[in-house]
């Protein structure tokens, strides 16, 4: 009898990223990716004292 291993299937993407990784994506610093986000530029959520960006809307207002 042989027994076959699955490779695991791939994590879906994350419905959000953080502040580094916005800027990382981009191409910005993260302190000014952070002013964005108080100024309103960049669509984001506060969960406690974590900020995170709904990688959807980004998606969205870069697309405009």
């Amino acid at each position: 009898m042989t027994n076959l291993i699955e490779a695991p299937a791939a994590p879906p993407e994350r419905a959000t990223m953080t502040v580094p990784e916005a800027a990382m994506l981009l191409g910005l610093s993260e302190s000014a990716t952070y002013e964005a986000v108080t100024r309103g530029e960049i669509p984001a959520v506060r969960i406690g004292r974590r900020v995170l960006i709904v990688r959807d809307r980004l998606i969205a207002l870069l697309n405009d």
